[in-house]
Formats: structure tokens, sequence, C-alpha cells
């Protein structure tokens, strides 16, 4: 009794070869071969019909590779069934297998490779992004300190002209004043006694008032004063005259500023 059909060879070329199978063989059951299943020959049986005629040519039944089992003849799971592929067929299978392996694993390689480059790139720029950053932020921080630094000499060499100006204008208007009453009092003969001495720096003019005894000494004064080479010139009102004795008297002195000692100079320096 027959239970299983298994379709192999020119049957499957036949168009709807299943529903055919079915037909033709109705109470059976319709299978078709496994390639992956194999199914062991031996090699000795199958030889040329001109060969050795004790053996029977199998190989005549296996001469069209469309016959190569499609499903496996035995459904225990055994390496039973029939596996007709050529070695070369095997060999190009294994090579089409490695290929997609070697693919894969290249795909693998290229997308792990664009996932690292784009990581290390987006570090790269980070990174590049950060420097400039610090770099801008000392920058600022350098423009900062040079600025500060810059006003500070700056504001201390205004000041520092701001003295040495003070220090000429002192040194070219201001004269020693107790050389200056020394020389004054110099200029005053024993009939005359001054009662005061005015400065008036404005105008580098000394005021004096006094009292002298007779006309004759305010005379002698007034004559030593226009000798002194420090006074320039001498005003004496008409009204100093109008006594015989005990005159009141007042003389205006243009000082020469040349002839006068500096400022800080002692009376008694030389």
């Amino acid at each position: 009794k027959i239970d299983n059909i298994y379709l192999t060879g020119e049957f499957l070329n036949f168009p709807n070869f299943f529903d055919t199978a079915q037909n033709f063989f109705p109470n059976q059951r319709i299978l078709l071969g496994d390639p992956k299943m194999g199914l062991k020959i031996d090699e000795q049986r199958f030889v040329p019909p001109d060969g050795r005629q004790d053996k029977t040519p199998y190989s005549i039944y296996f001469t069209n590779t469309i016959g190569v089992a499609l499903r496996a003849i035995s459904d225990t799971g055994s390496d039973q069934g029939i596996n007709l592929l050529p070695d070369k067929l095997k060999e190009g299978f294994a090579s089409k297998r490695n290929a997609l392996l070697v693919a894969i694993l290249s795909i693998l390689m290229t997308v792990l490779t664009l996932v690292a480059g784009t990581i290390f790139a987006f570090q790269y720029q980070s990174l590049v992004y950060d420097r400039l950053h610090l770099e801008t932020q000392k920058s600022s921080v350098e423009r900062l300190l040079y600025g500060t630094r810059y006003q500070q000499i700056r504001d201390g060499i205004i000041q520092f002209n701001e003295e040495v100006e003070s220090l000429t204008k002192i040194d070219q208007t201001l004269f020693s004043t107790p050389d200056l009453v020394s020389k004054i009092k110099e200029q005053i003969p024993s009939g005359v006694e001054i009662t005061s001495i005015k400065f008036i720096d404005s105008e580098l003019e000394v005021g004096i008032t006094g009292i002298a005894k007779s006309r004759s000494d305010l005379l002698v004064t007034q004559a030593n004063f226009e000798k002194a080479e420090f006074v320039e010139e001498v005003i004496a009102p008409i009204s100093n005259f109008d006594e015989r004795e005990e005159l009141s008297f007042l003389f205006e002195i243009k000082l020469q500023f040349t002839e006068l000692k500096q400022y800080g100079s002692s009376s008694s320096a030389k």
C-alpha cells in the first residue's frame, strides 16, 4: 500500500503540478521534497551503462537536476532523504553564504564606522566650540585686565603730569618770603620803622607801610629800594612827604622775580 507521494523531477515542471498530483493520487498524501535533507547514495552502484555489468546504472534516474528533492522523504528529521546537489553547487551555495556574511559584516562595519565618525565629529566640533568659547573668555579677561591696567597707568601719568606742572608753577611763580623780608629790612635805615608788609602775589608786588622820623630818612629809604636788584619799580605817593617829622608812608614795590630766591630757600643761604 502506498501512503505518501513525493513530488520530484520533471513533474515539478508541469503547471499546477500539485493539484494535478492530487487528482492522480486522491488517496495518498502529496509531499514535496526538501533540498536541506540528504540521501546517502552508494556511489559504486552509479556507474556508466558501459561499465561493470554486474551493477545497475541507477544514475540514469537522476540526470535531471530539477529532480532535487524539495521535501524530505522521511518526516523523522533524520539525515536520510534525497539530496542530489552536486559538490560544485554546494560550494557555490557556501560561497554565496560566505559572501552574504562578508557583505553583512561589511555593512555592519560601515555602519559602525559611520556612527563612530559621527560621534568623533560631534565631539571634535564640541571641543572646537569649547576651545573658541574659552579663548573668547580669555580674550575678554585680557582686554578687561589690559584696559584696567591702561586706565591705571593713564591716571598715574596724568597725576604725575599734574604734579610736575604744579611743581613747575611753584618753581616759576613762588619765591622765598623769608629771604625777601630780609632784603627789605636791609634797605630800611635806622630812622624808619616798618609797620606792615602786604604781599600781592598776582601782581608780584609788595606794599610796605611804616613811619619815618624825617623826610631825609624817607628819601634814603626810597632811594635804597630803587637801587636794589630785586626791585623793578618803586611807587611812592607824594602824600608820603606831607609832614616834616614822623611821616607815615606807603611804598608799592614791584619785584624783579629773577632776582628773588626760589621757594623754600633760606634767607641765610648763599
